[in-house]
């Protein structure tokens, strides 16, 4: 924990990495250096890419947009489909690390540095342009307290390392809309596995079709139909712009049409 936390102060910038390496190197195993520490600690974040920058299908690159308050510049990485038409949903993301947004009470110090007049931190609105934006959804992230408040020993010991605070906020649109022309309609295709009193799965060579109530009652309760996307047909390809375009979500039970 003690390392995971001096690695934490690294992340954000609250301790350089001479720092790290020489605070962590108390706690390496024999064997084990802080640097491979290091190594092993930071995310790699080019074996989590799931689709290639030279993809066919996207145009990627980036841009650079200036504050027009003159706080200098933000570099991002802008993805667009190949093939998109009109306007694109788009959801901006902002989001730091230095200190916990939105607070019921001061923060004492920031590591090993006292805040000389603000205790409180807070986004409350965003501008594109002319354009003000208060509807803003909140970002979260971990921080440790011990590092923002000053804590009794018993607070230290009752109190998580990480605590789960408001770092940013989101804002923008990912409605999405579907074609119904577009639909292809496809056979219904499964395998029948019937498992005796052995124990033994035996696949069958002709599948028999299940009852209709079991299909809809599988289409409720599988772990498929958990996702809030899986509305009714009717619903689902209406061609209307859904707010509840894919995302992670908690889970939820799906709205079934009839299955024919």
């Amino acid at each position: 924990p003690e390392v995971l936390k001096l690695f934490d102060q690294y992340v954000h910038g609250l301790l350089d990495r001479r720092g790290f390496l020489q605070s962590a190197a108390k706690y390496t195993a024999a064997g084990v250096s802080a640097e491979l520490l290091l190594a092993q600690l930071a995310p790699n974040f080019a074996n989590a890419q799931q689709v290639q920058g030279n993809d066919p299908r996207i145009h990627a690159k980036y841009v650079e947009i200036p504050s027009p308050q003159g706080y200098g510049t933000v570099r991002g990485y802008l993805v667009q489909p190949v093939a998109a038409k009109g306007k694109l949903p788009t959801v901006l993301v902002v989001q730091q690390g230095l200190v916990p947004l939105n607070l019921d009470r001061d923060i004492d110090r920031v590591g090993a540095f006292v805040p000389a007049r603000e205790r409180r931190f807070r986004i409350t609105a965003a501008q594109l342009g002319d354009r003000v934006i208060t509807d803003l959804d909140k970002v979260h992230d971990e921080f440790p307290d011990s590092q923002f408040f000053e804590l009794t020993d018993a607070e230290r010991l009752s109190a998580p390392g990480m605590a789960v605070r408001e770092a940013g906020v989101s804002f923008g649109s990912d409605d999405y809309a579907t074609d119904a022309a577009a639909g292809v309609s496809a056979p219904l295709a499964y395998t029948e596995i019937v498992v005796g009193d052995d124990g033994v799965p035996v696949v069958q060579q002709q599948t028999q079709p299940a009852p209709r109530d079991q299909v809809l009652a599988g289409l409720r309760i599988s772990a498929s139909a958990r996702a809030l996307t899986r509305t009714s047909a009717a619903e689902r390809f209406s061609g209307v712009a859904r707010a509840d375009a894919p995302r992670l979500a908690t889970l939820g039970l799906a709205r079934t049409a009839g299955v024919s």
